[in-house]
């Protein structure tokens, strides 16, 4: 899920499981609203507990305006 997260990012897509950071954001996401089901079916925390261990909280609001 990371190596799959980290090829989209580096070819300008949105990530699938919300793994990429950048400048103490999360990179834009596929589907930010059921991106926690997605990690669940991988066996992925949530989001949320996840951008915690970098410090920072994720907002869904900031992500639900992004084109994919």
């Amino acid at each position: 899920a990371l190596m799959e997260d980290r090829m989209l990012m580096n070819h300008g897509y949105p990530q699938i499981y919300g793994s990429q950071i950048i400048h103490h954001s999360v990179y834009k996401i596929h589907d930010p609203i059921n991106v926690n089901k997605r990690r669940a079916e991988v066996g992925l925390g949530t989001i949320e507990e996840y951008t915690r261990r970098f410090g920072f909280e994720f907002n869904l609001d900031d992500h639900l305006n992004e084109v994919d």
